[in-house]
């Protein structure tokens, strides 16, 4: 992520924020709705130093739920704020 920032020019770095499961596991609705606030609560606590968004497996609707725990995330819903779906689906021309 930090080489695809620079090729674009953009002044910070980049990373990942990944929530490891078991393998097979499926997380049900509450459970994973806990474990974004908890993506939030870590989010949170680096102070403005990072900030993180959707990607594969996520949608704004997940961004608003980390966002109940802090202001550092992108593309949540735009009635609560947010850009909304950062990767809209592709239109043949």
């Amino acid at each position: 992520m930090t080489r695809k920032l620079a090729v674009s020019r953009l002044a910070n770095g980049g990373g990942k924020t990944v929530v490891a499961v078991p393998d097979g596991a499926a997380l049900g609705q509450e459970r994973r709705a806990e474990a974004l606030r908890d993506v939030g609560e870590v989010v949170v606590s680096l102070s403005g130093r990072y900030a993180t968004g959707p990607d594969v497996g996520t949608a704004p609707v997940d961004m608003a739920i980390i966002g109940e725990r802090t202001e550092h995330v992108f593309c949540k819903p735009p009635g609560l704020g947010g850009s909304g779906d950062s990767s809209p689906p592709a239109v043949d021309r």
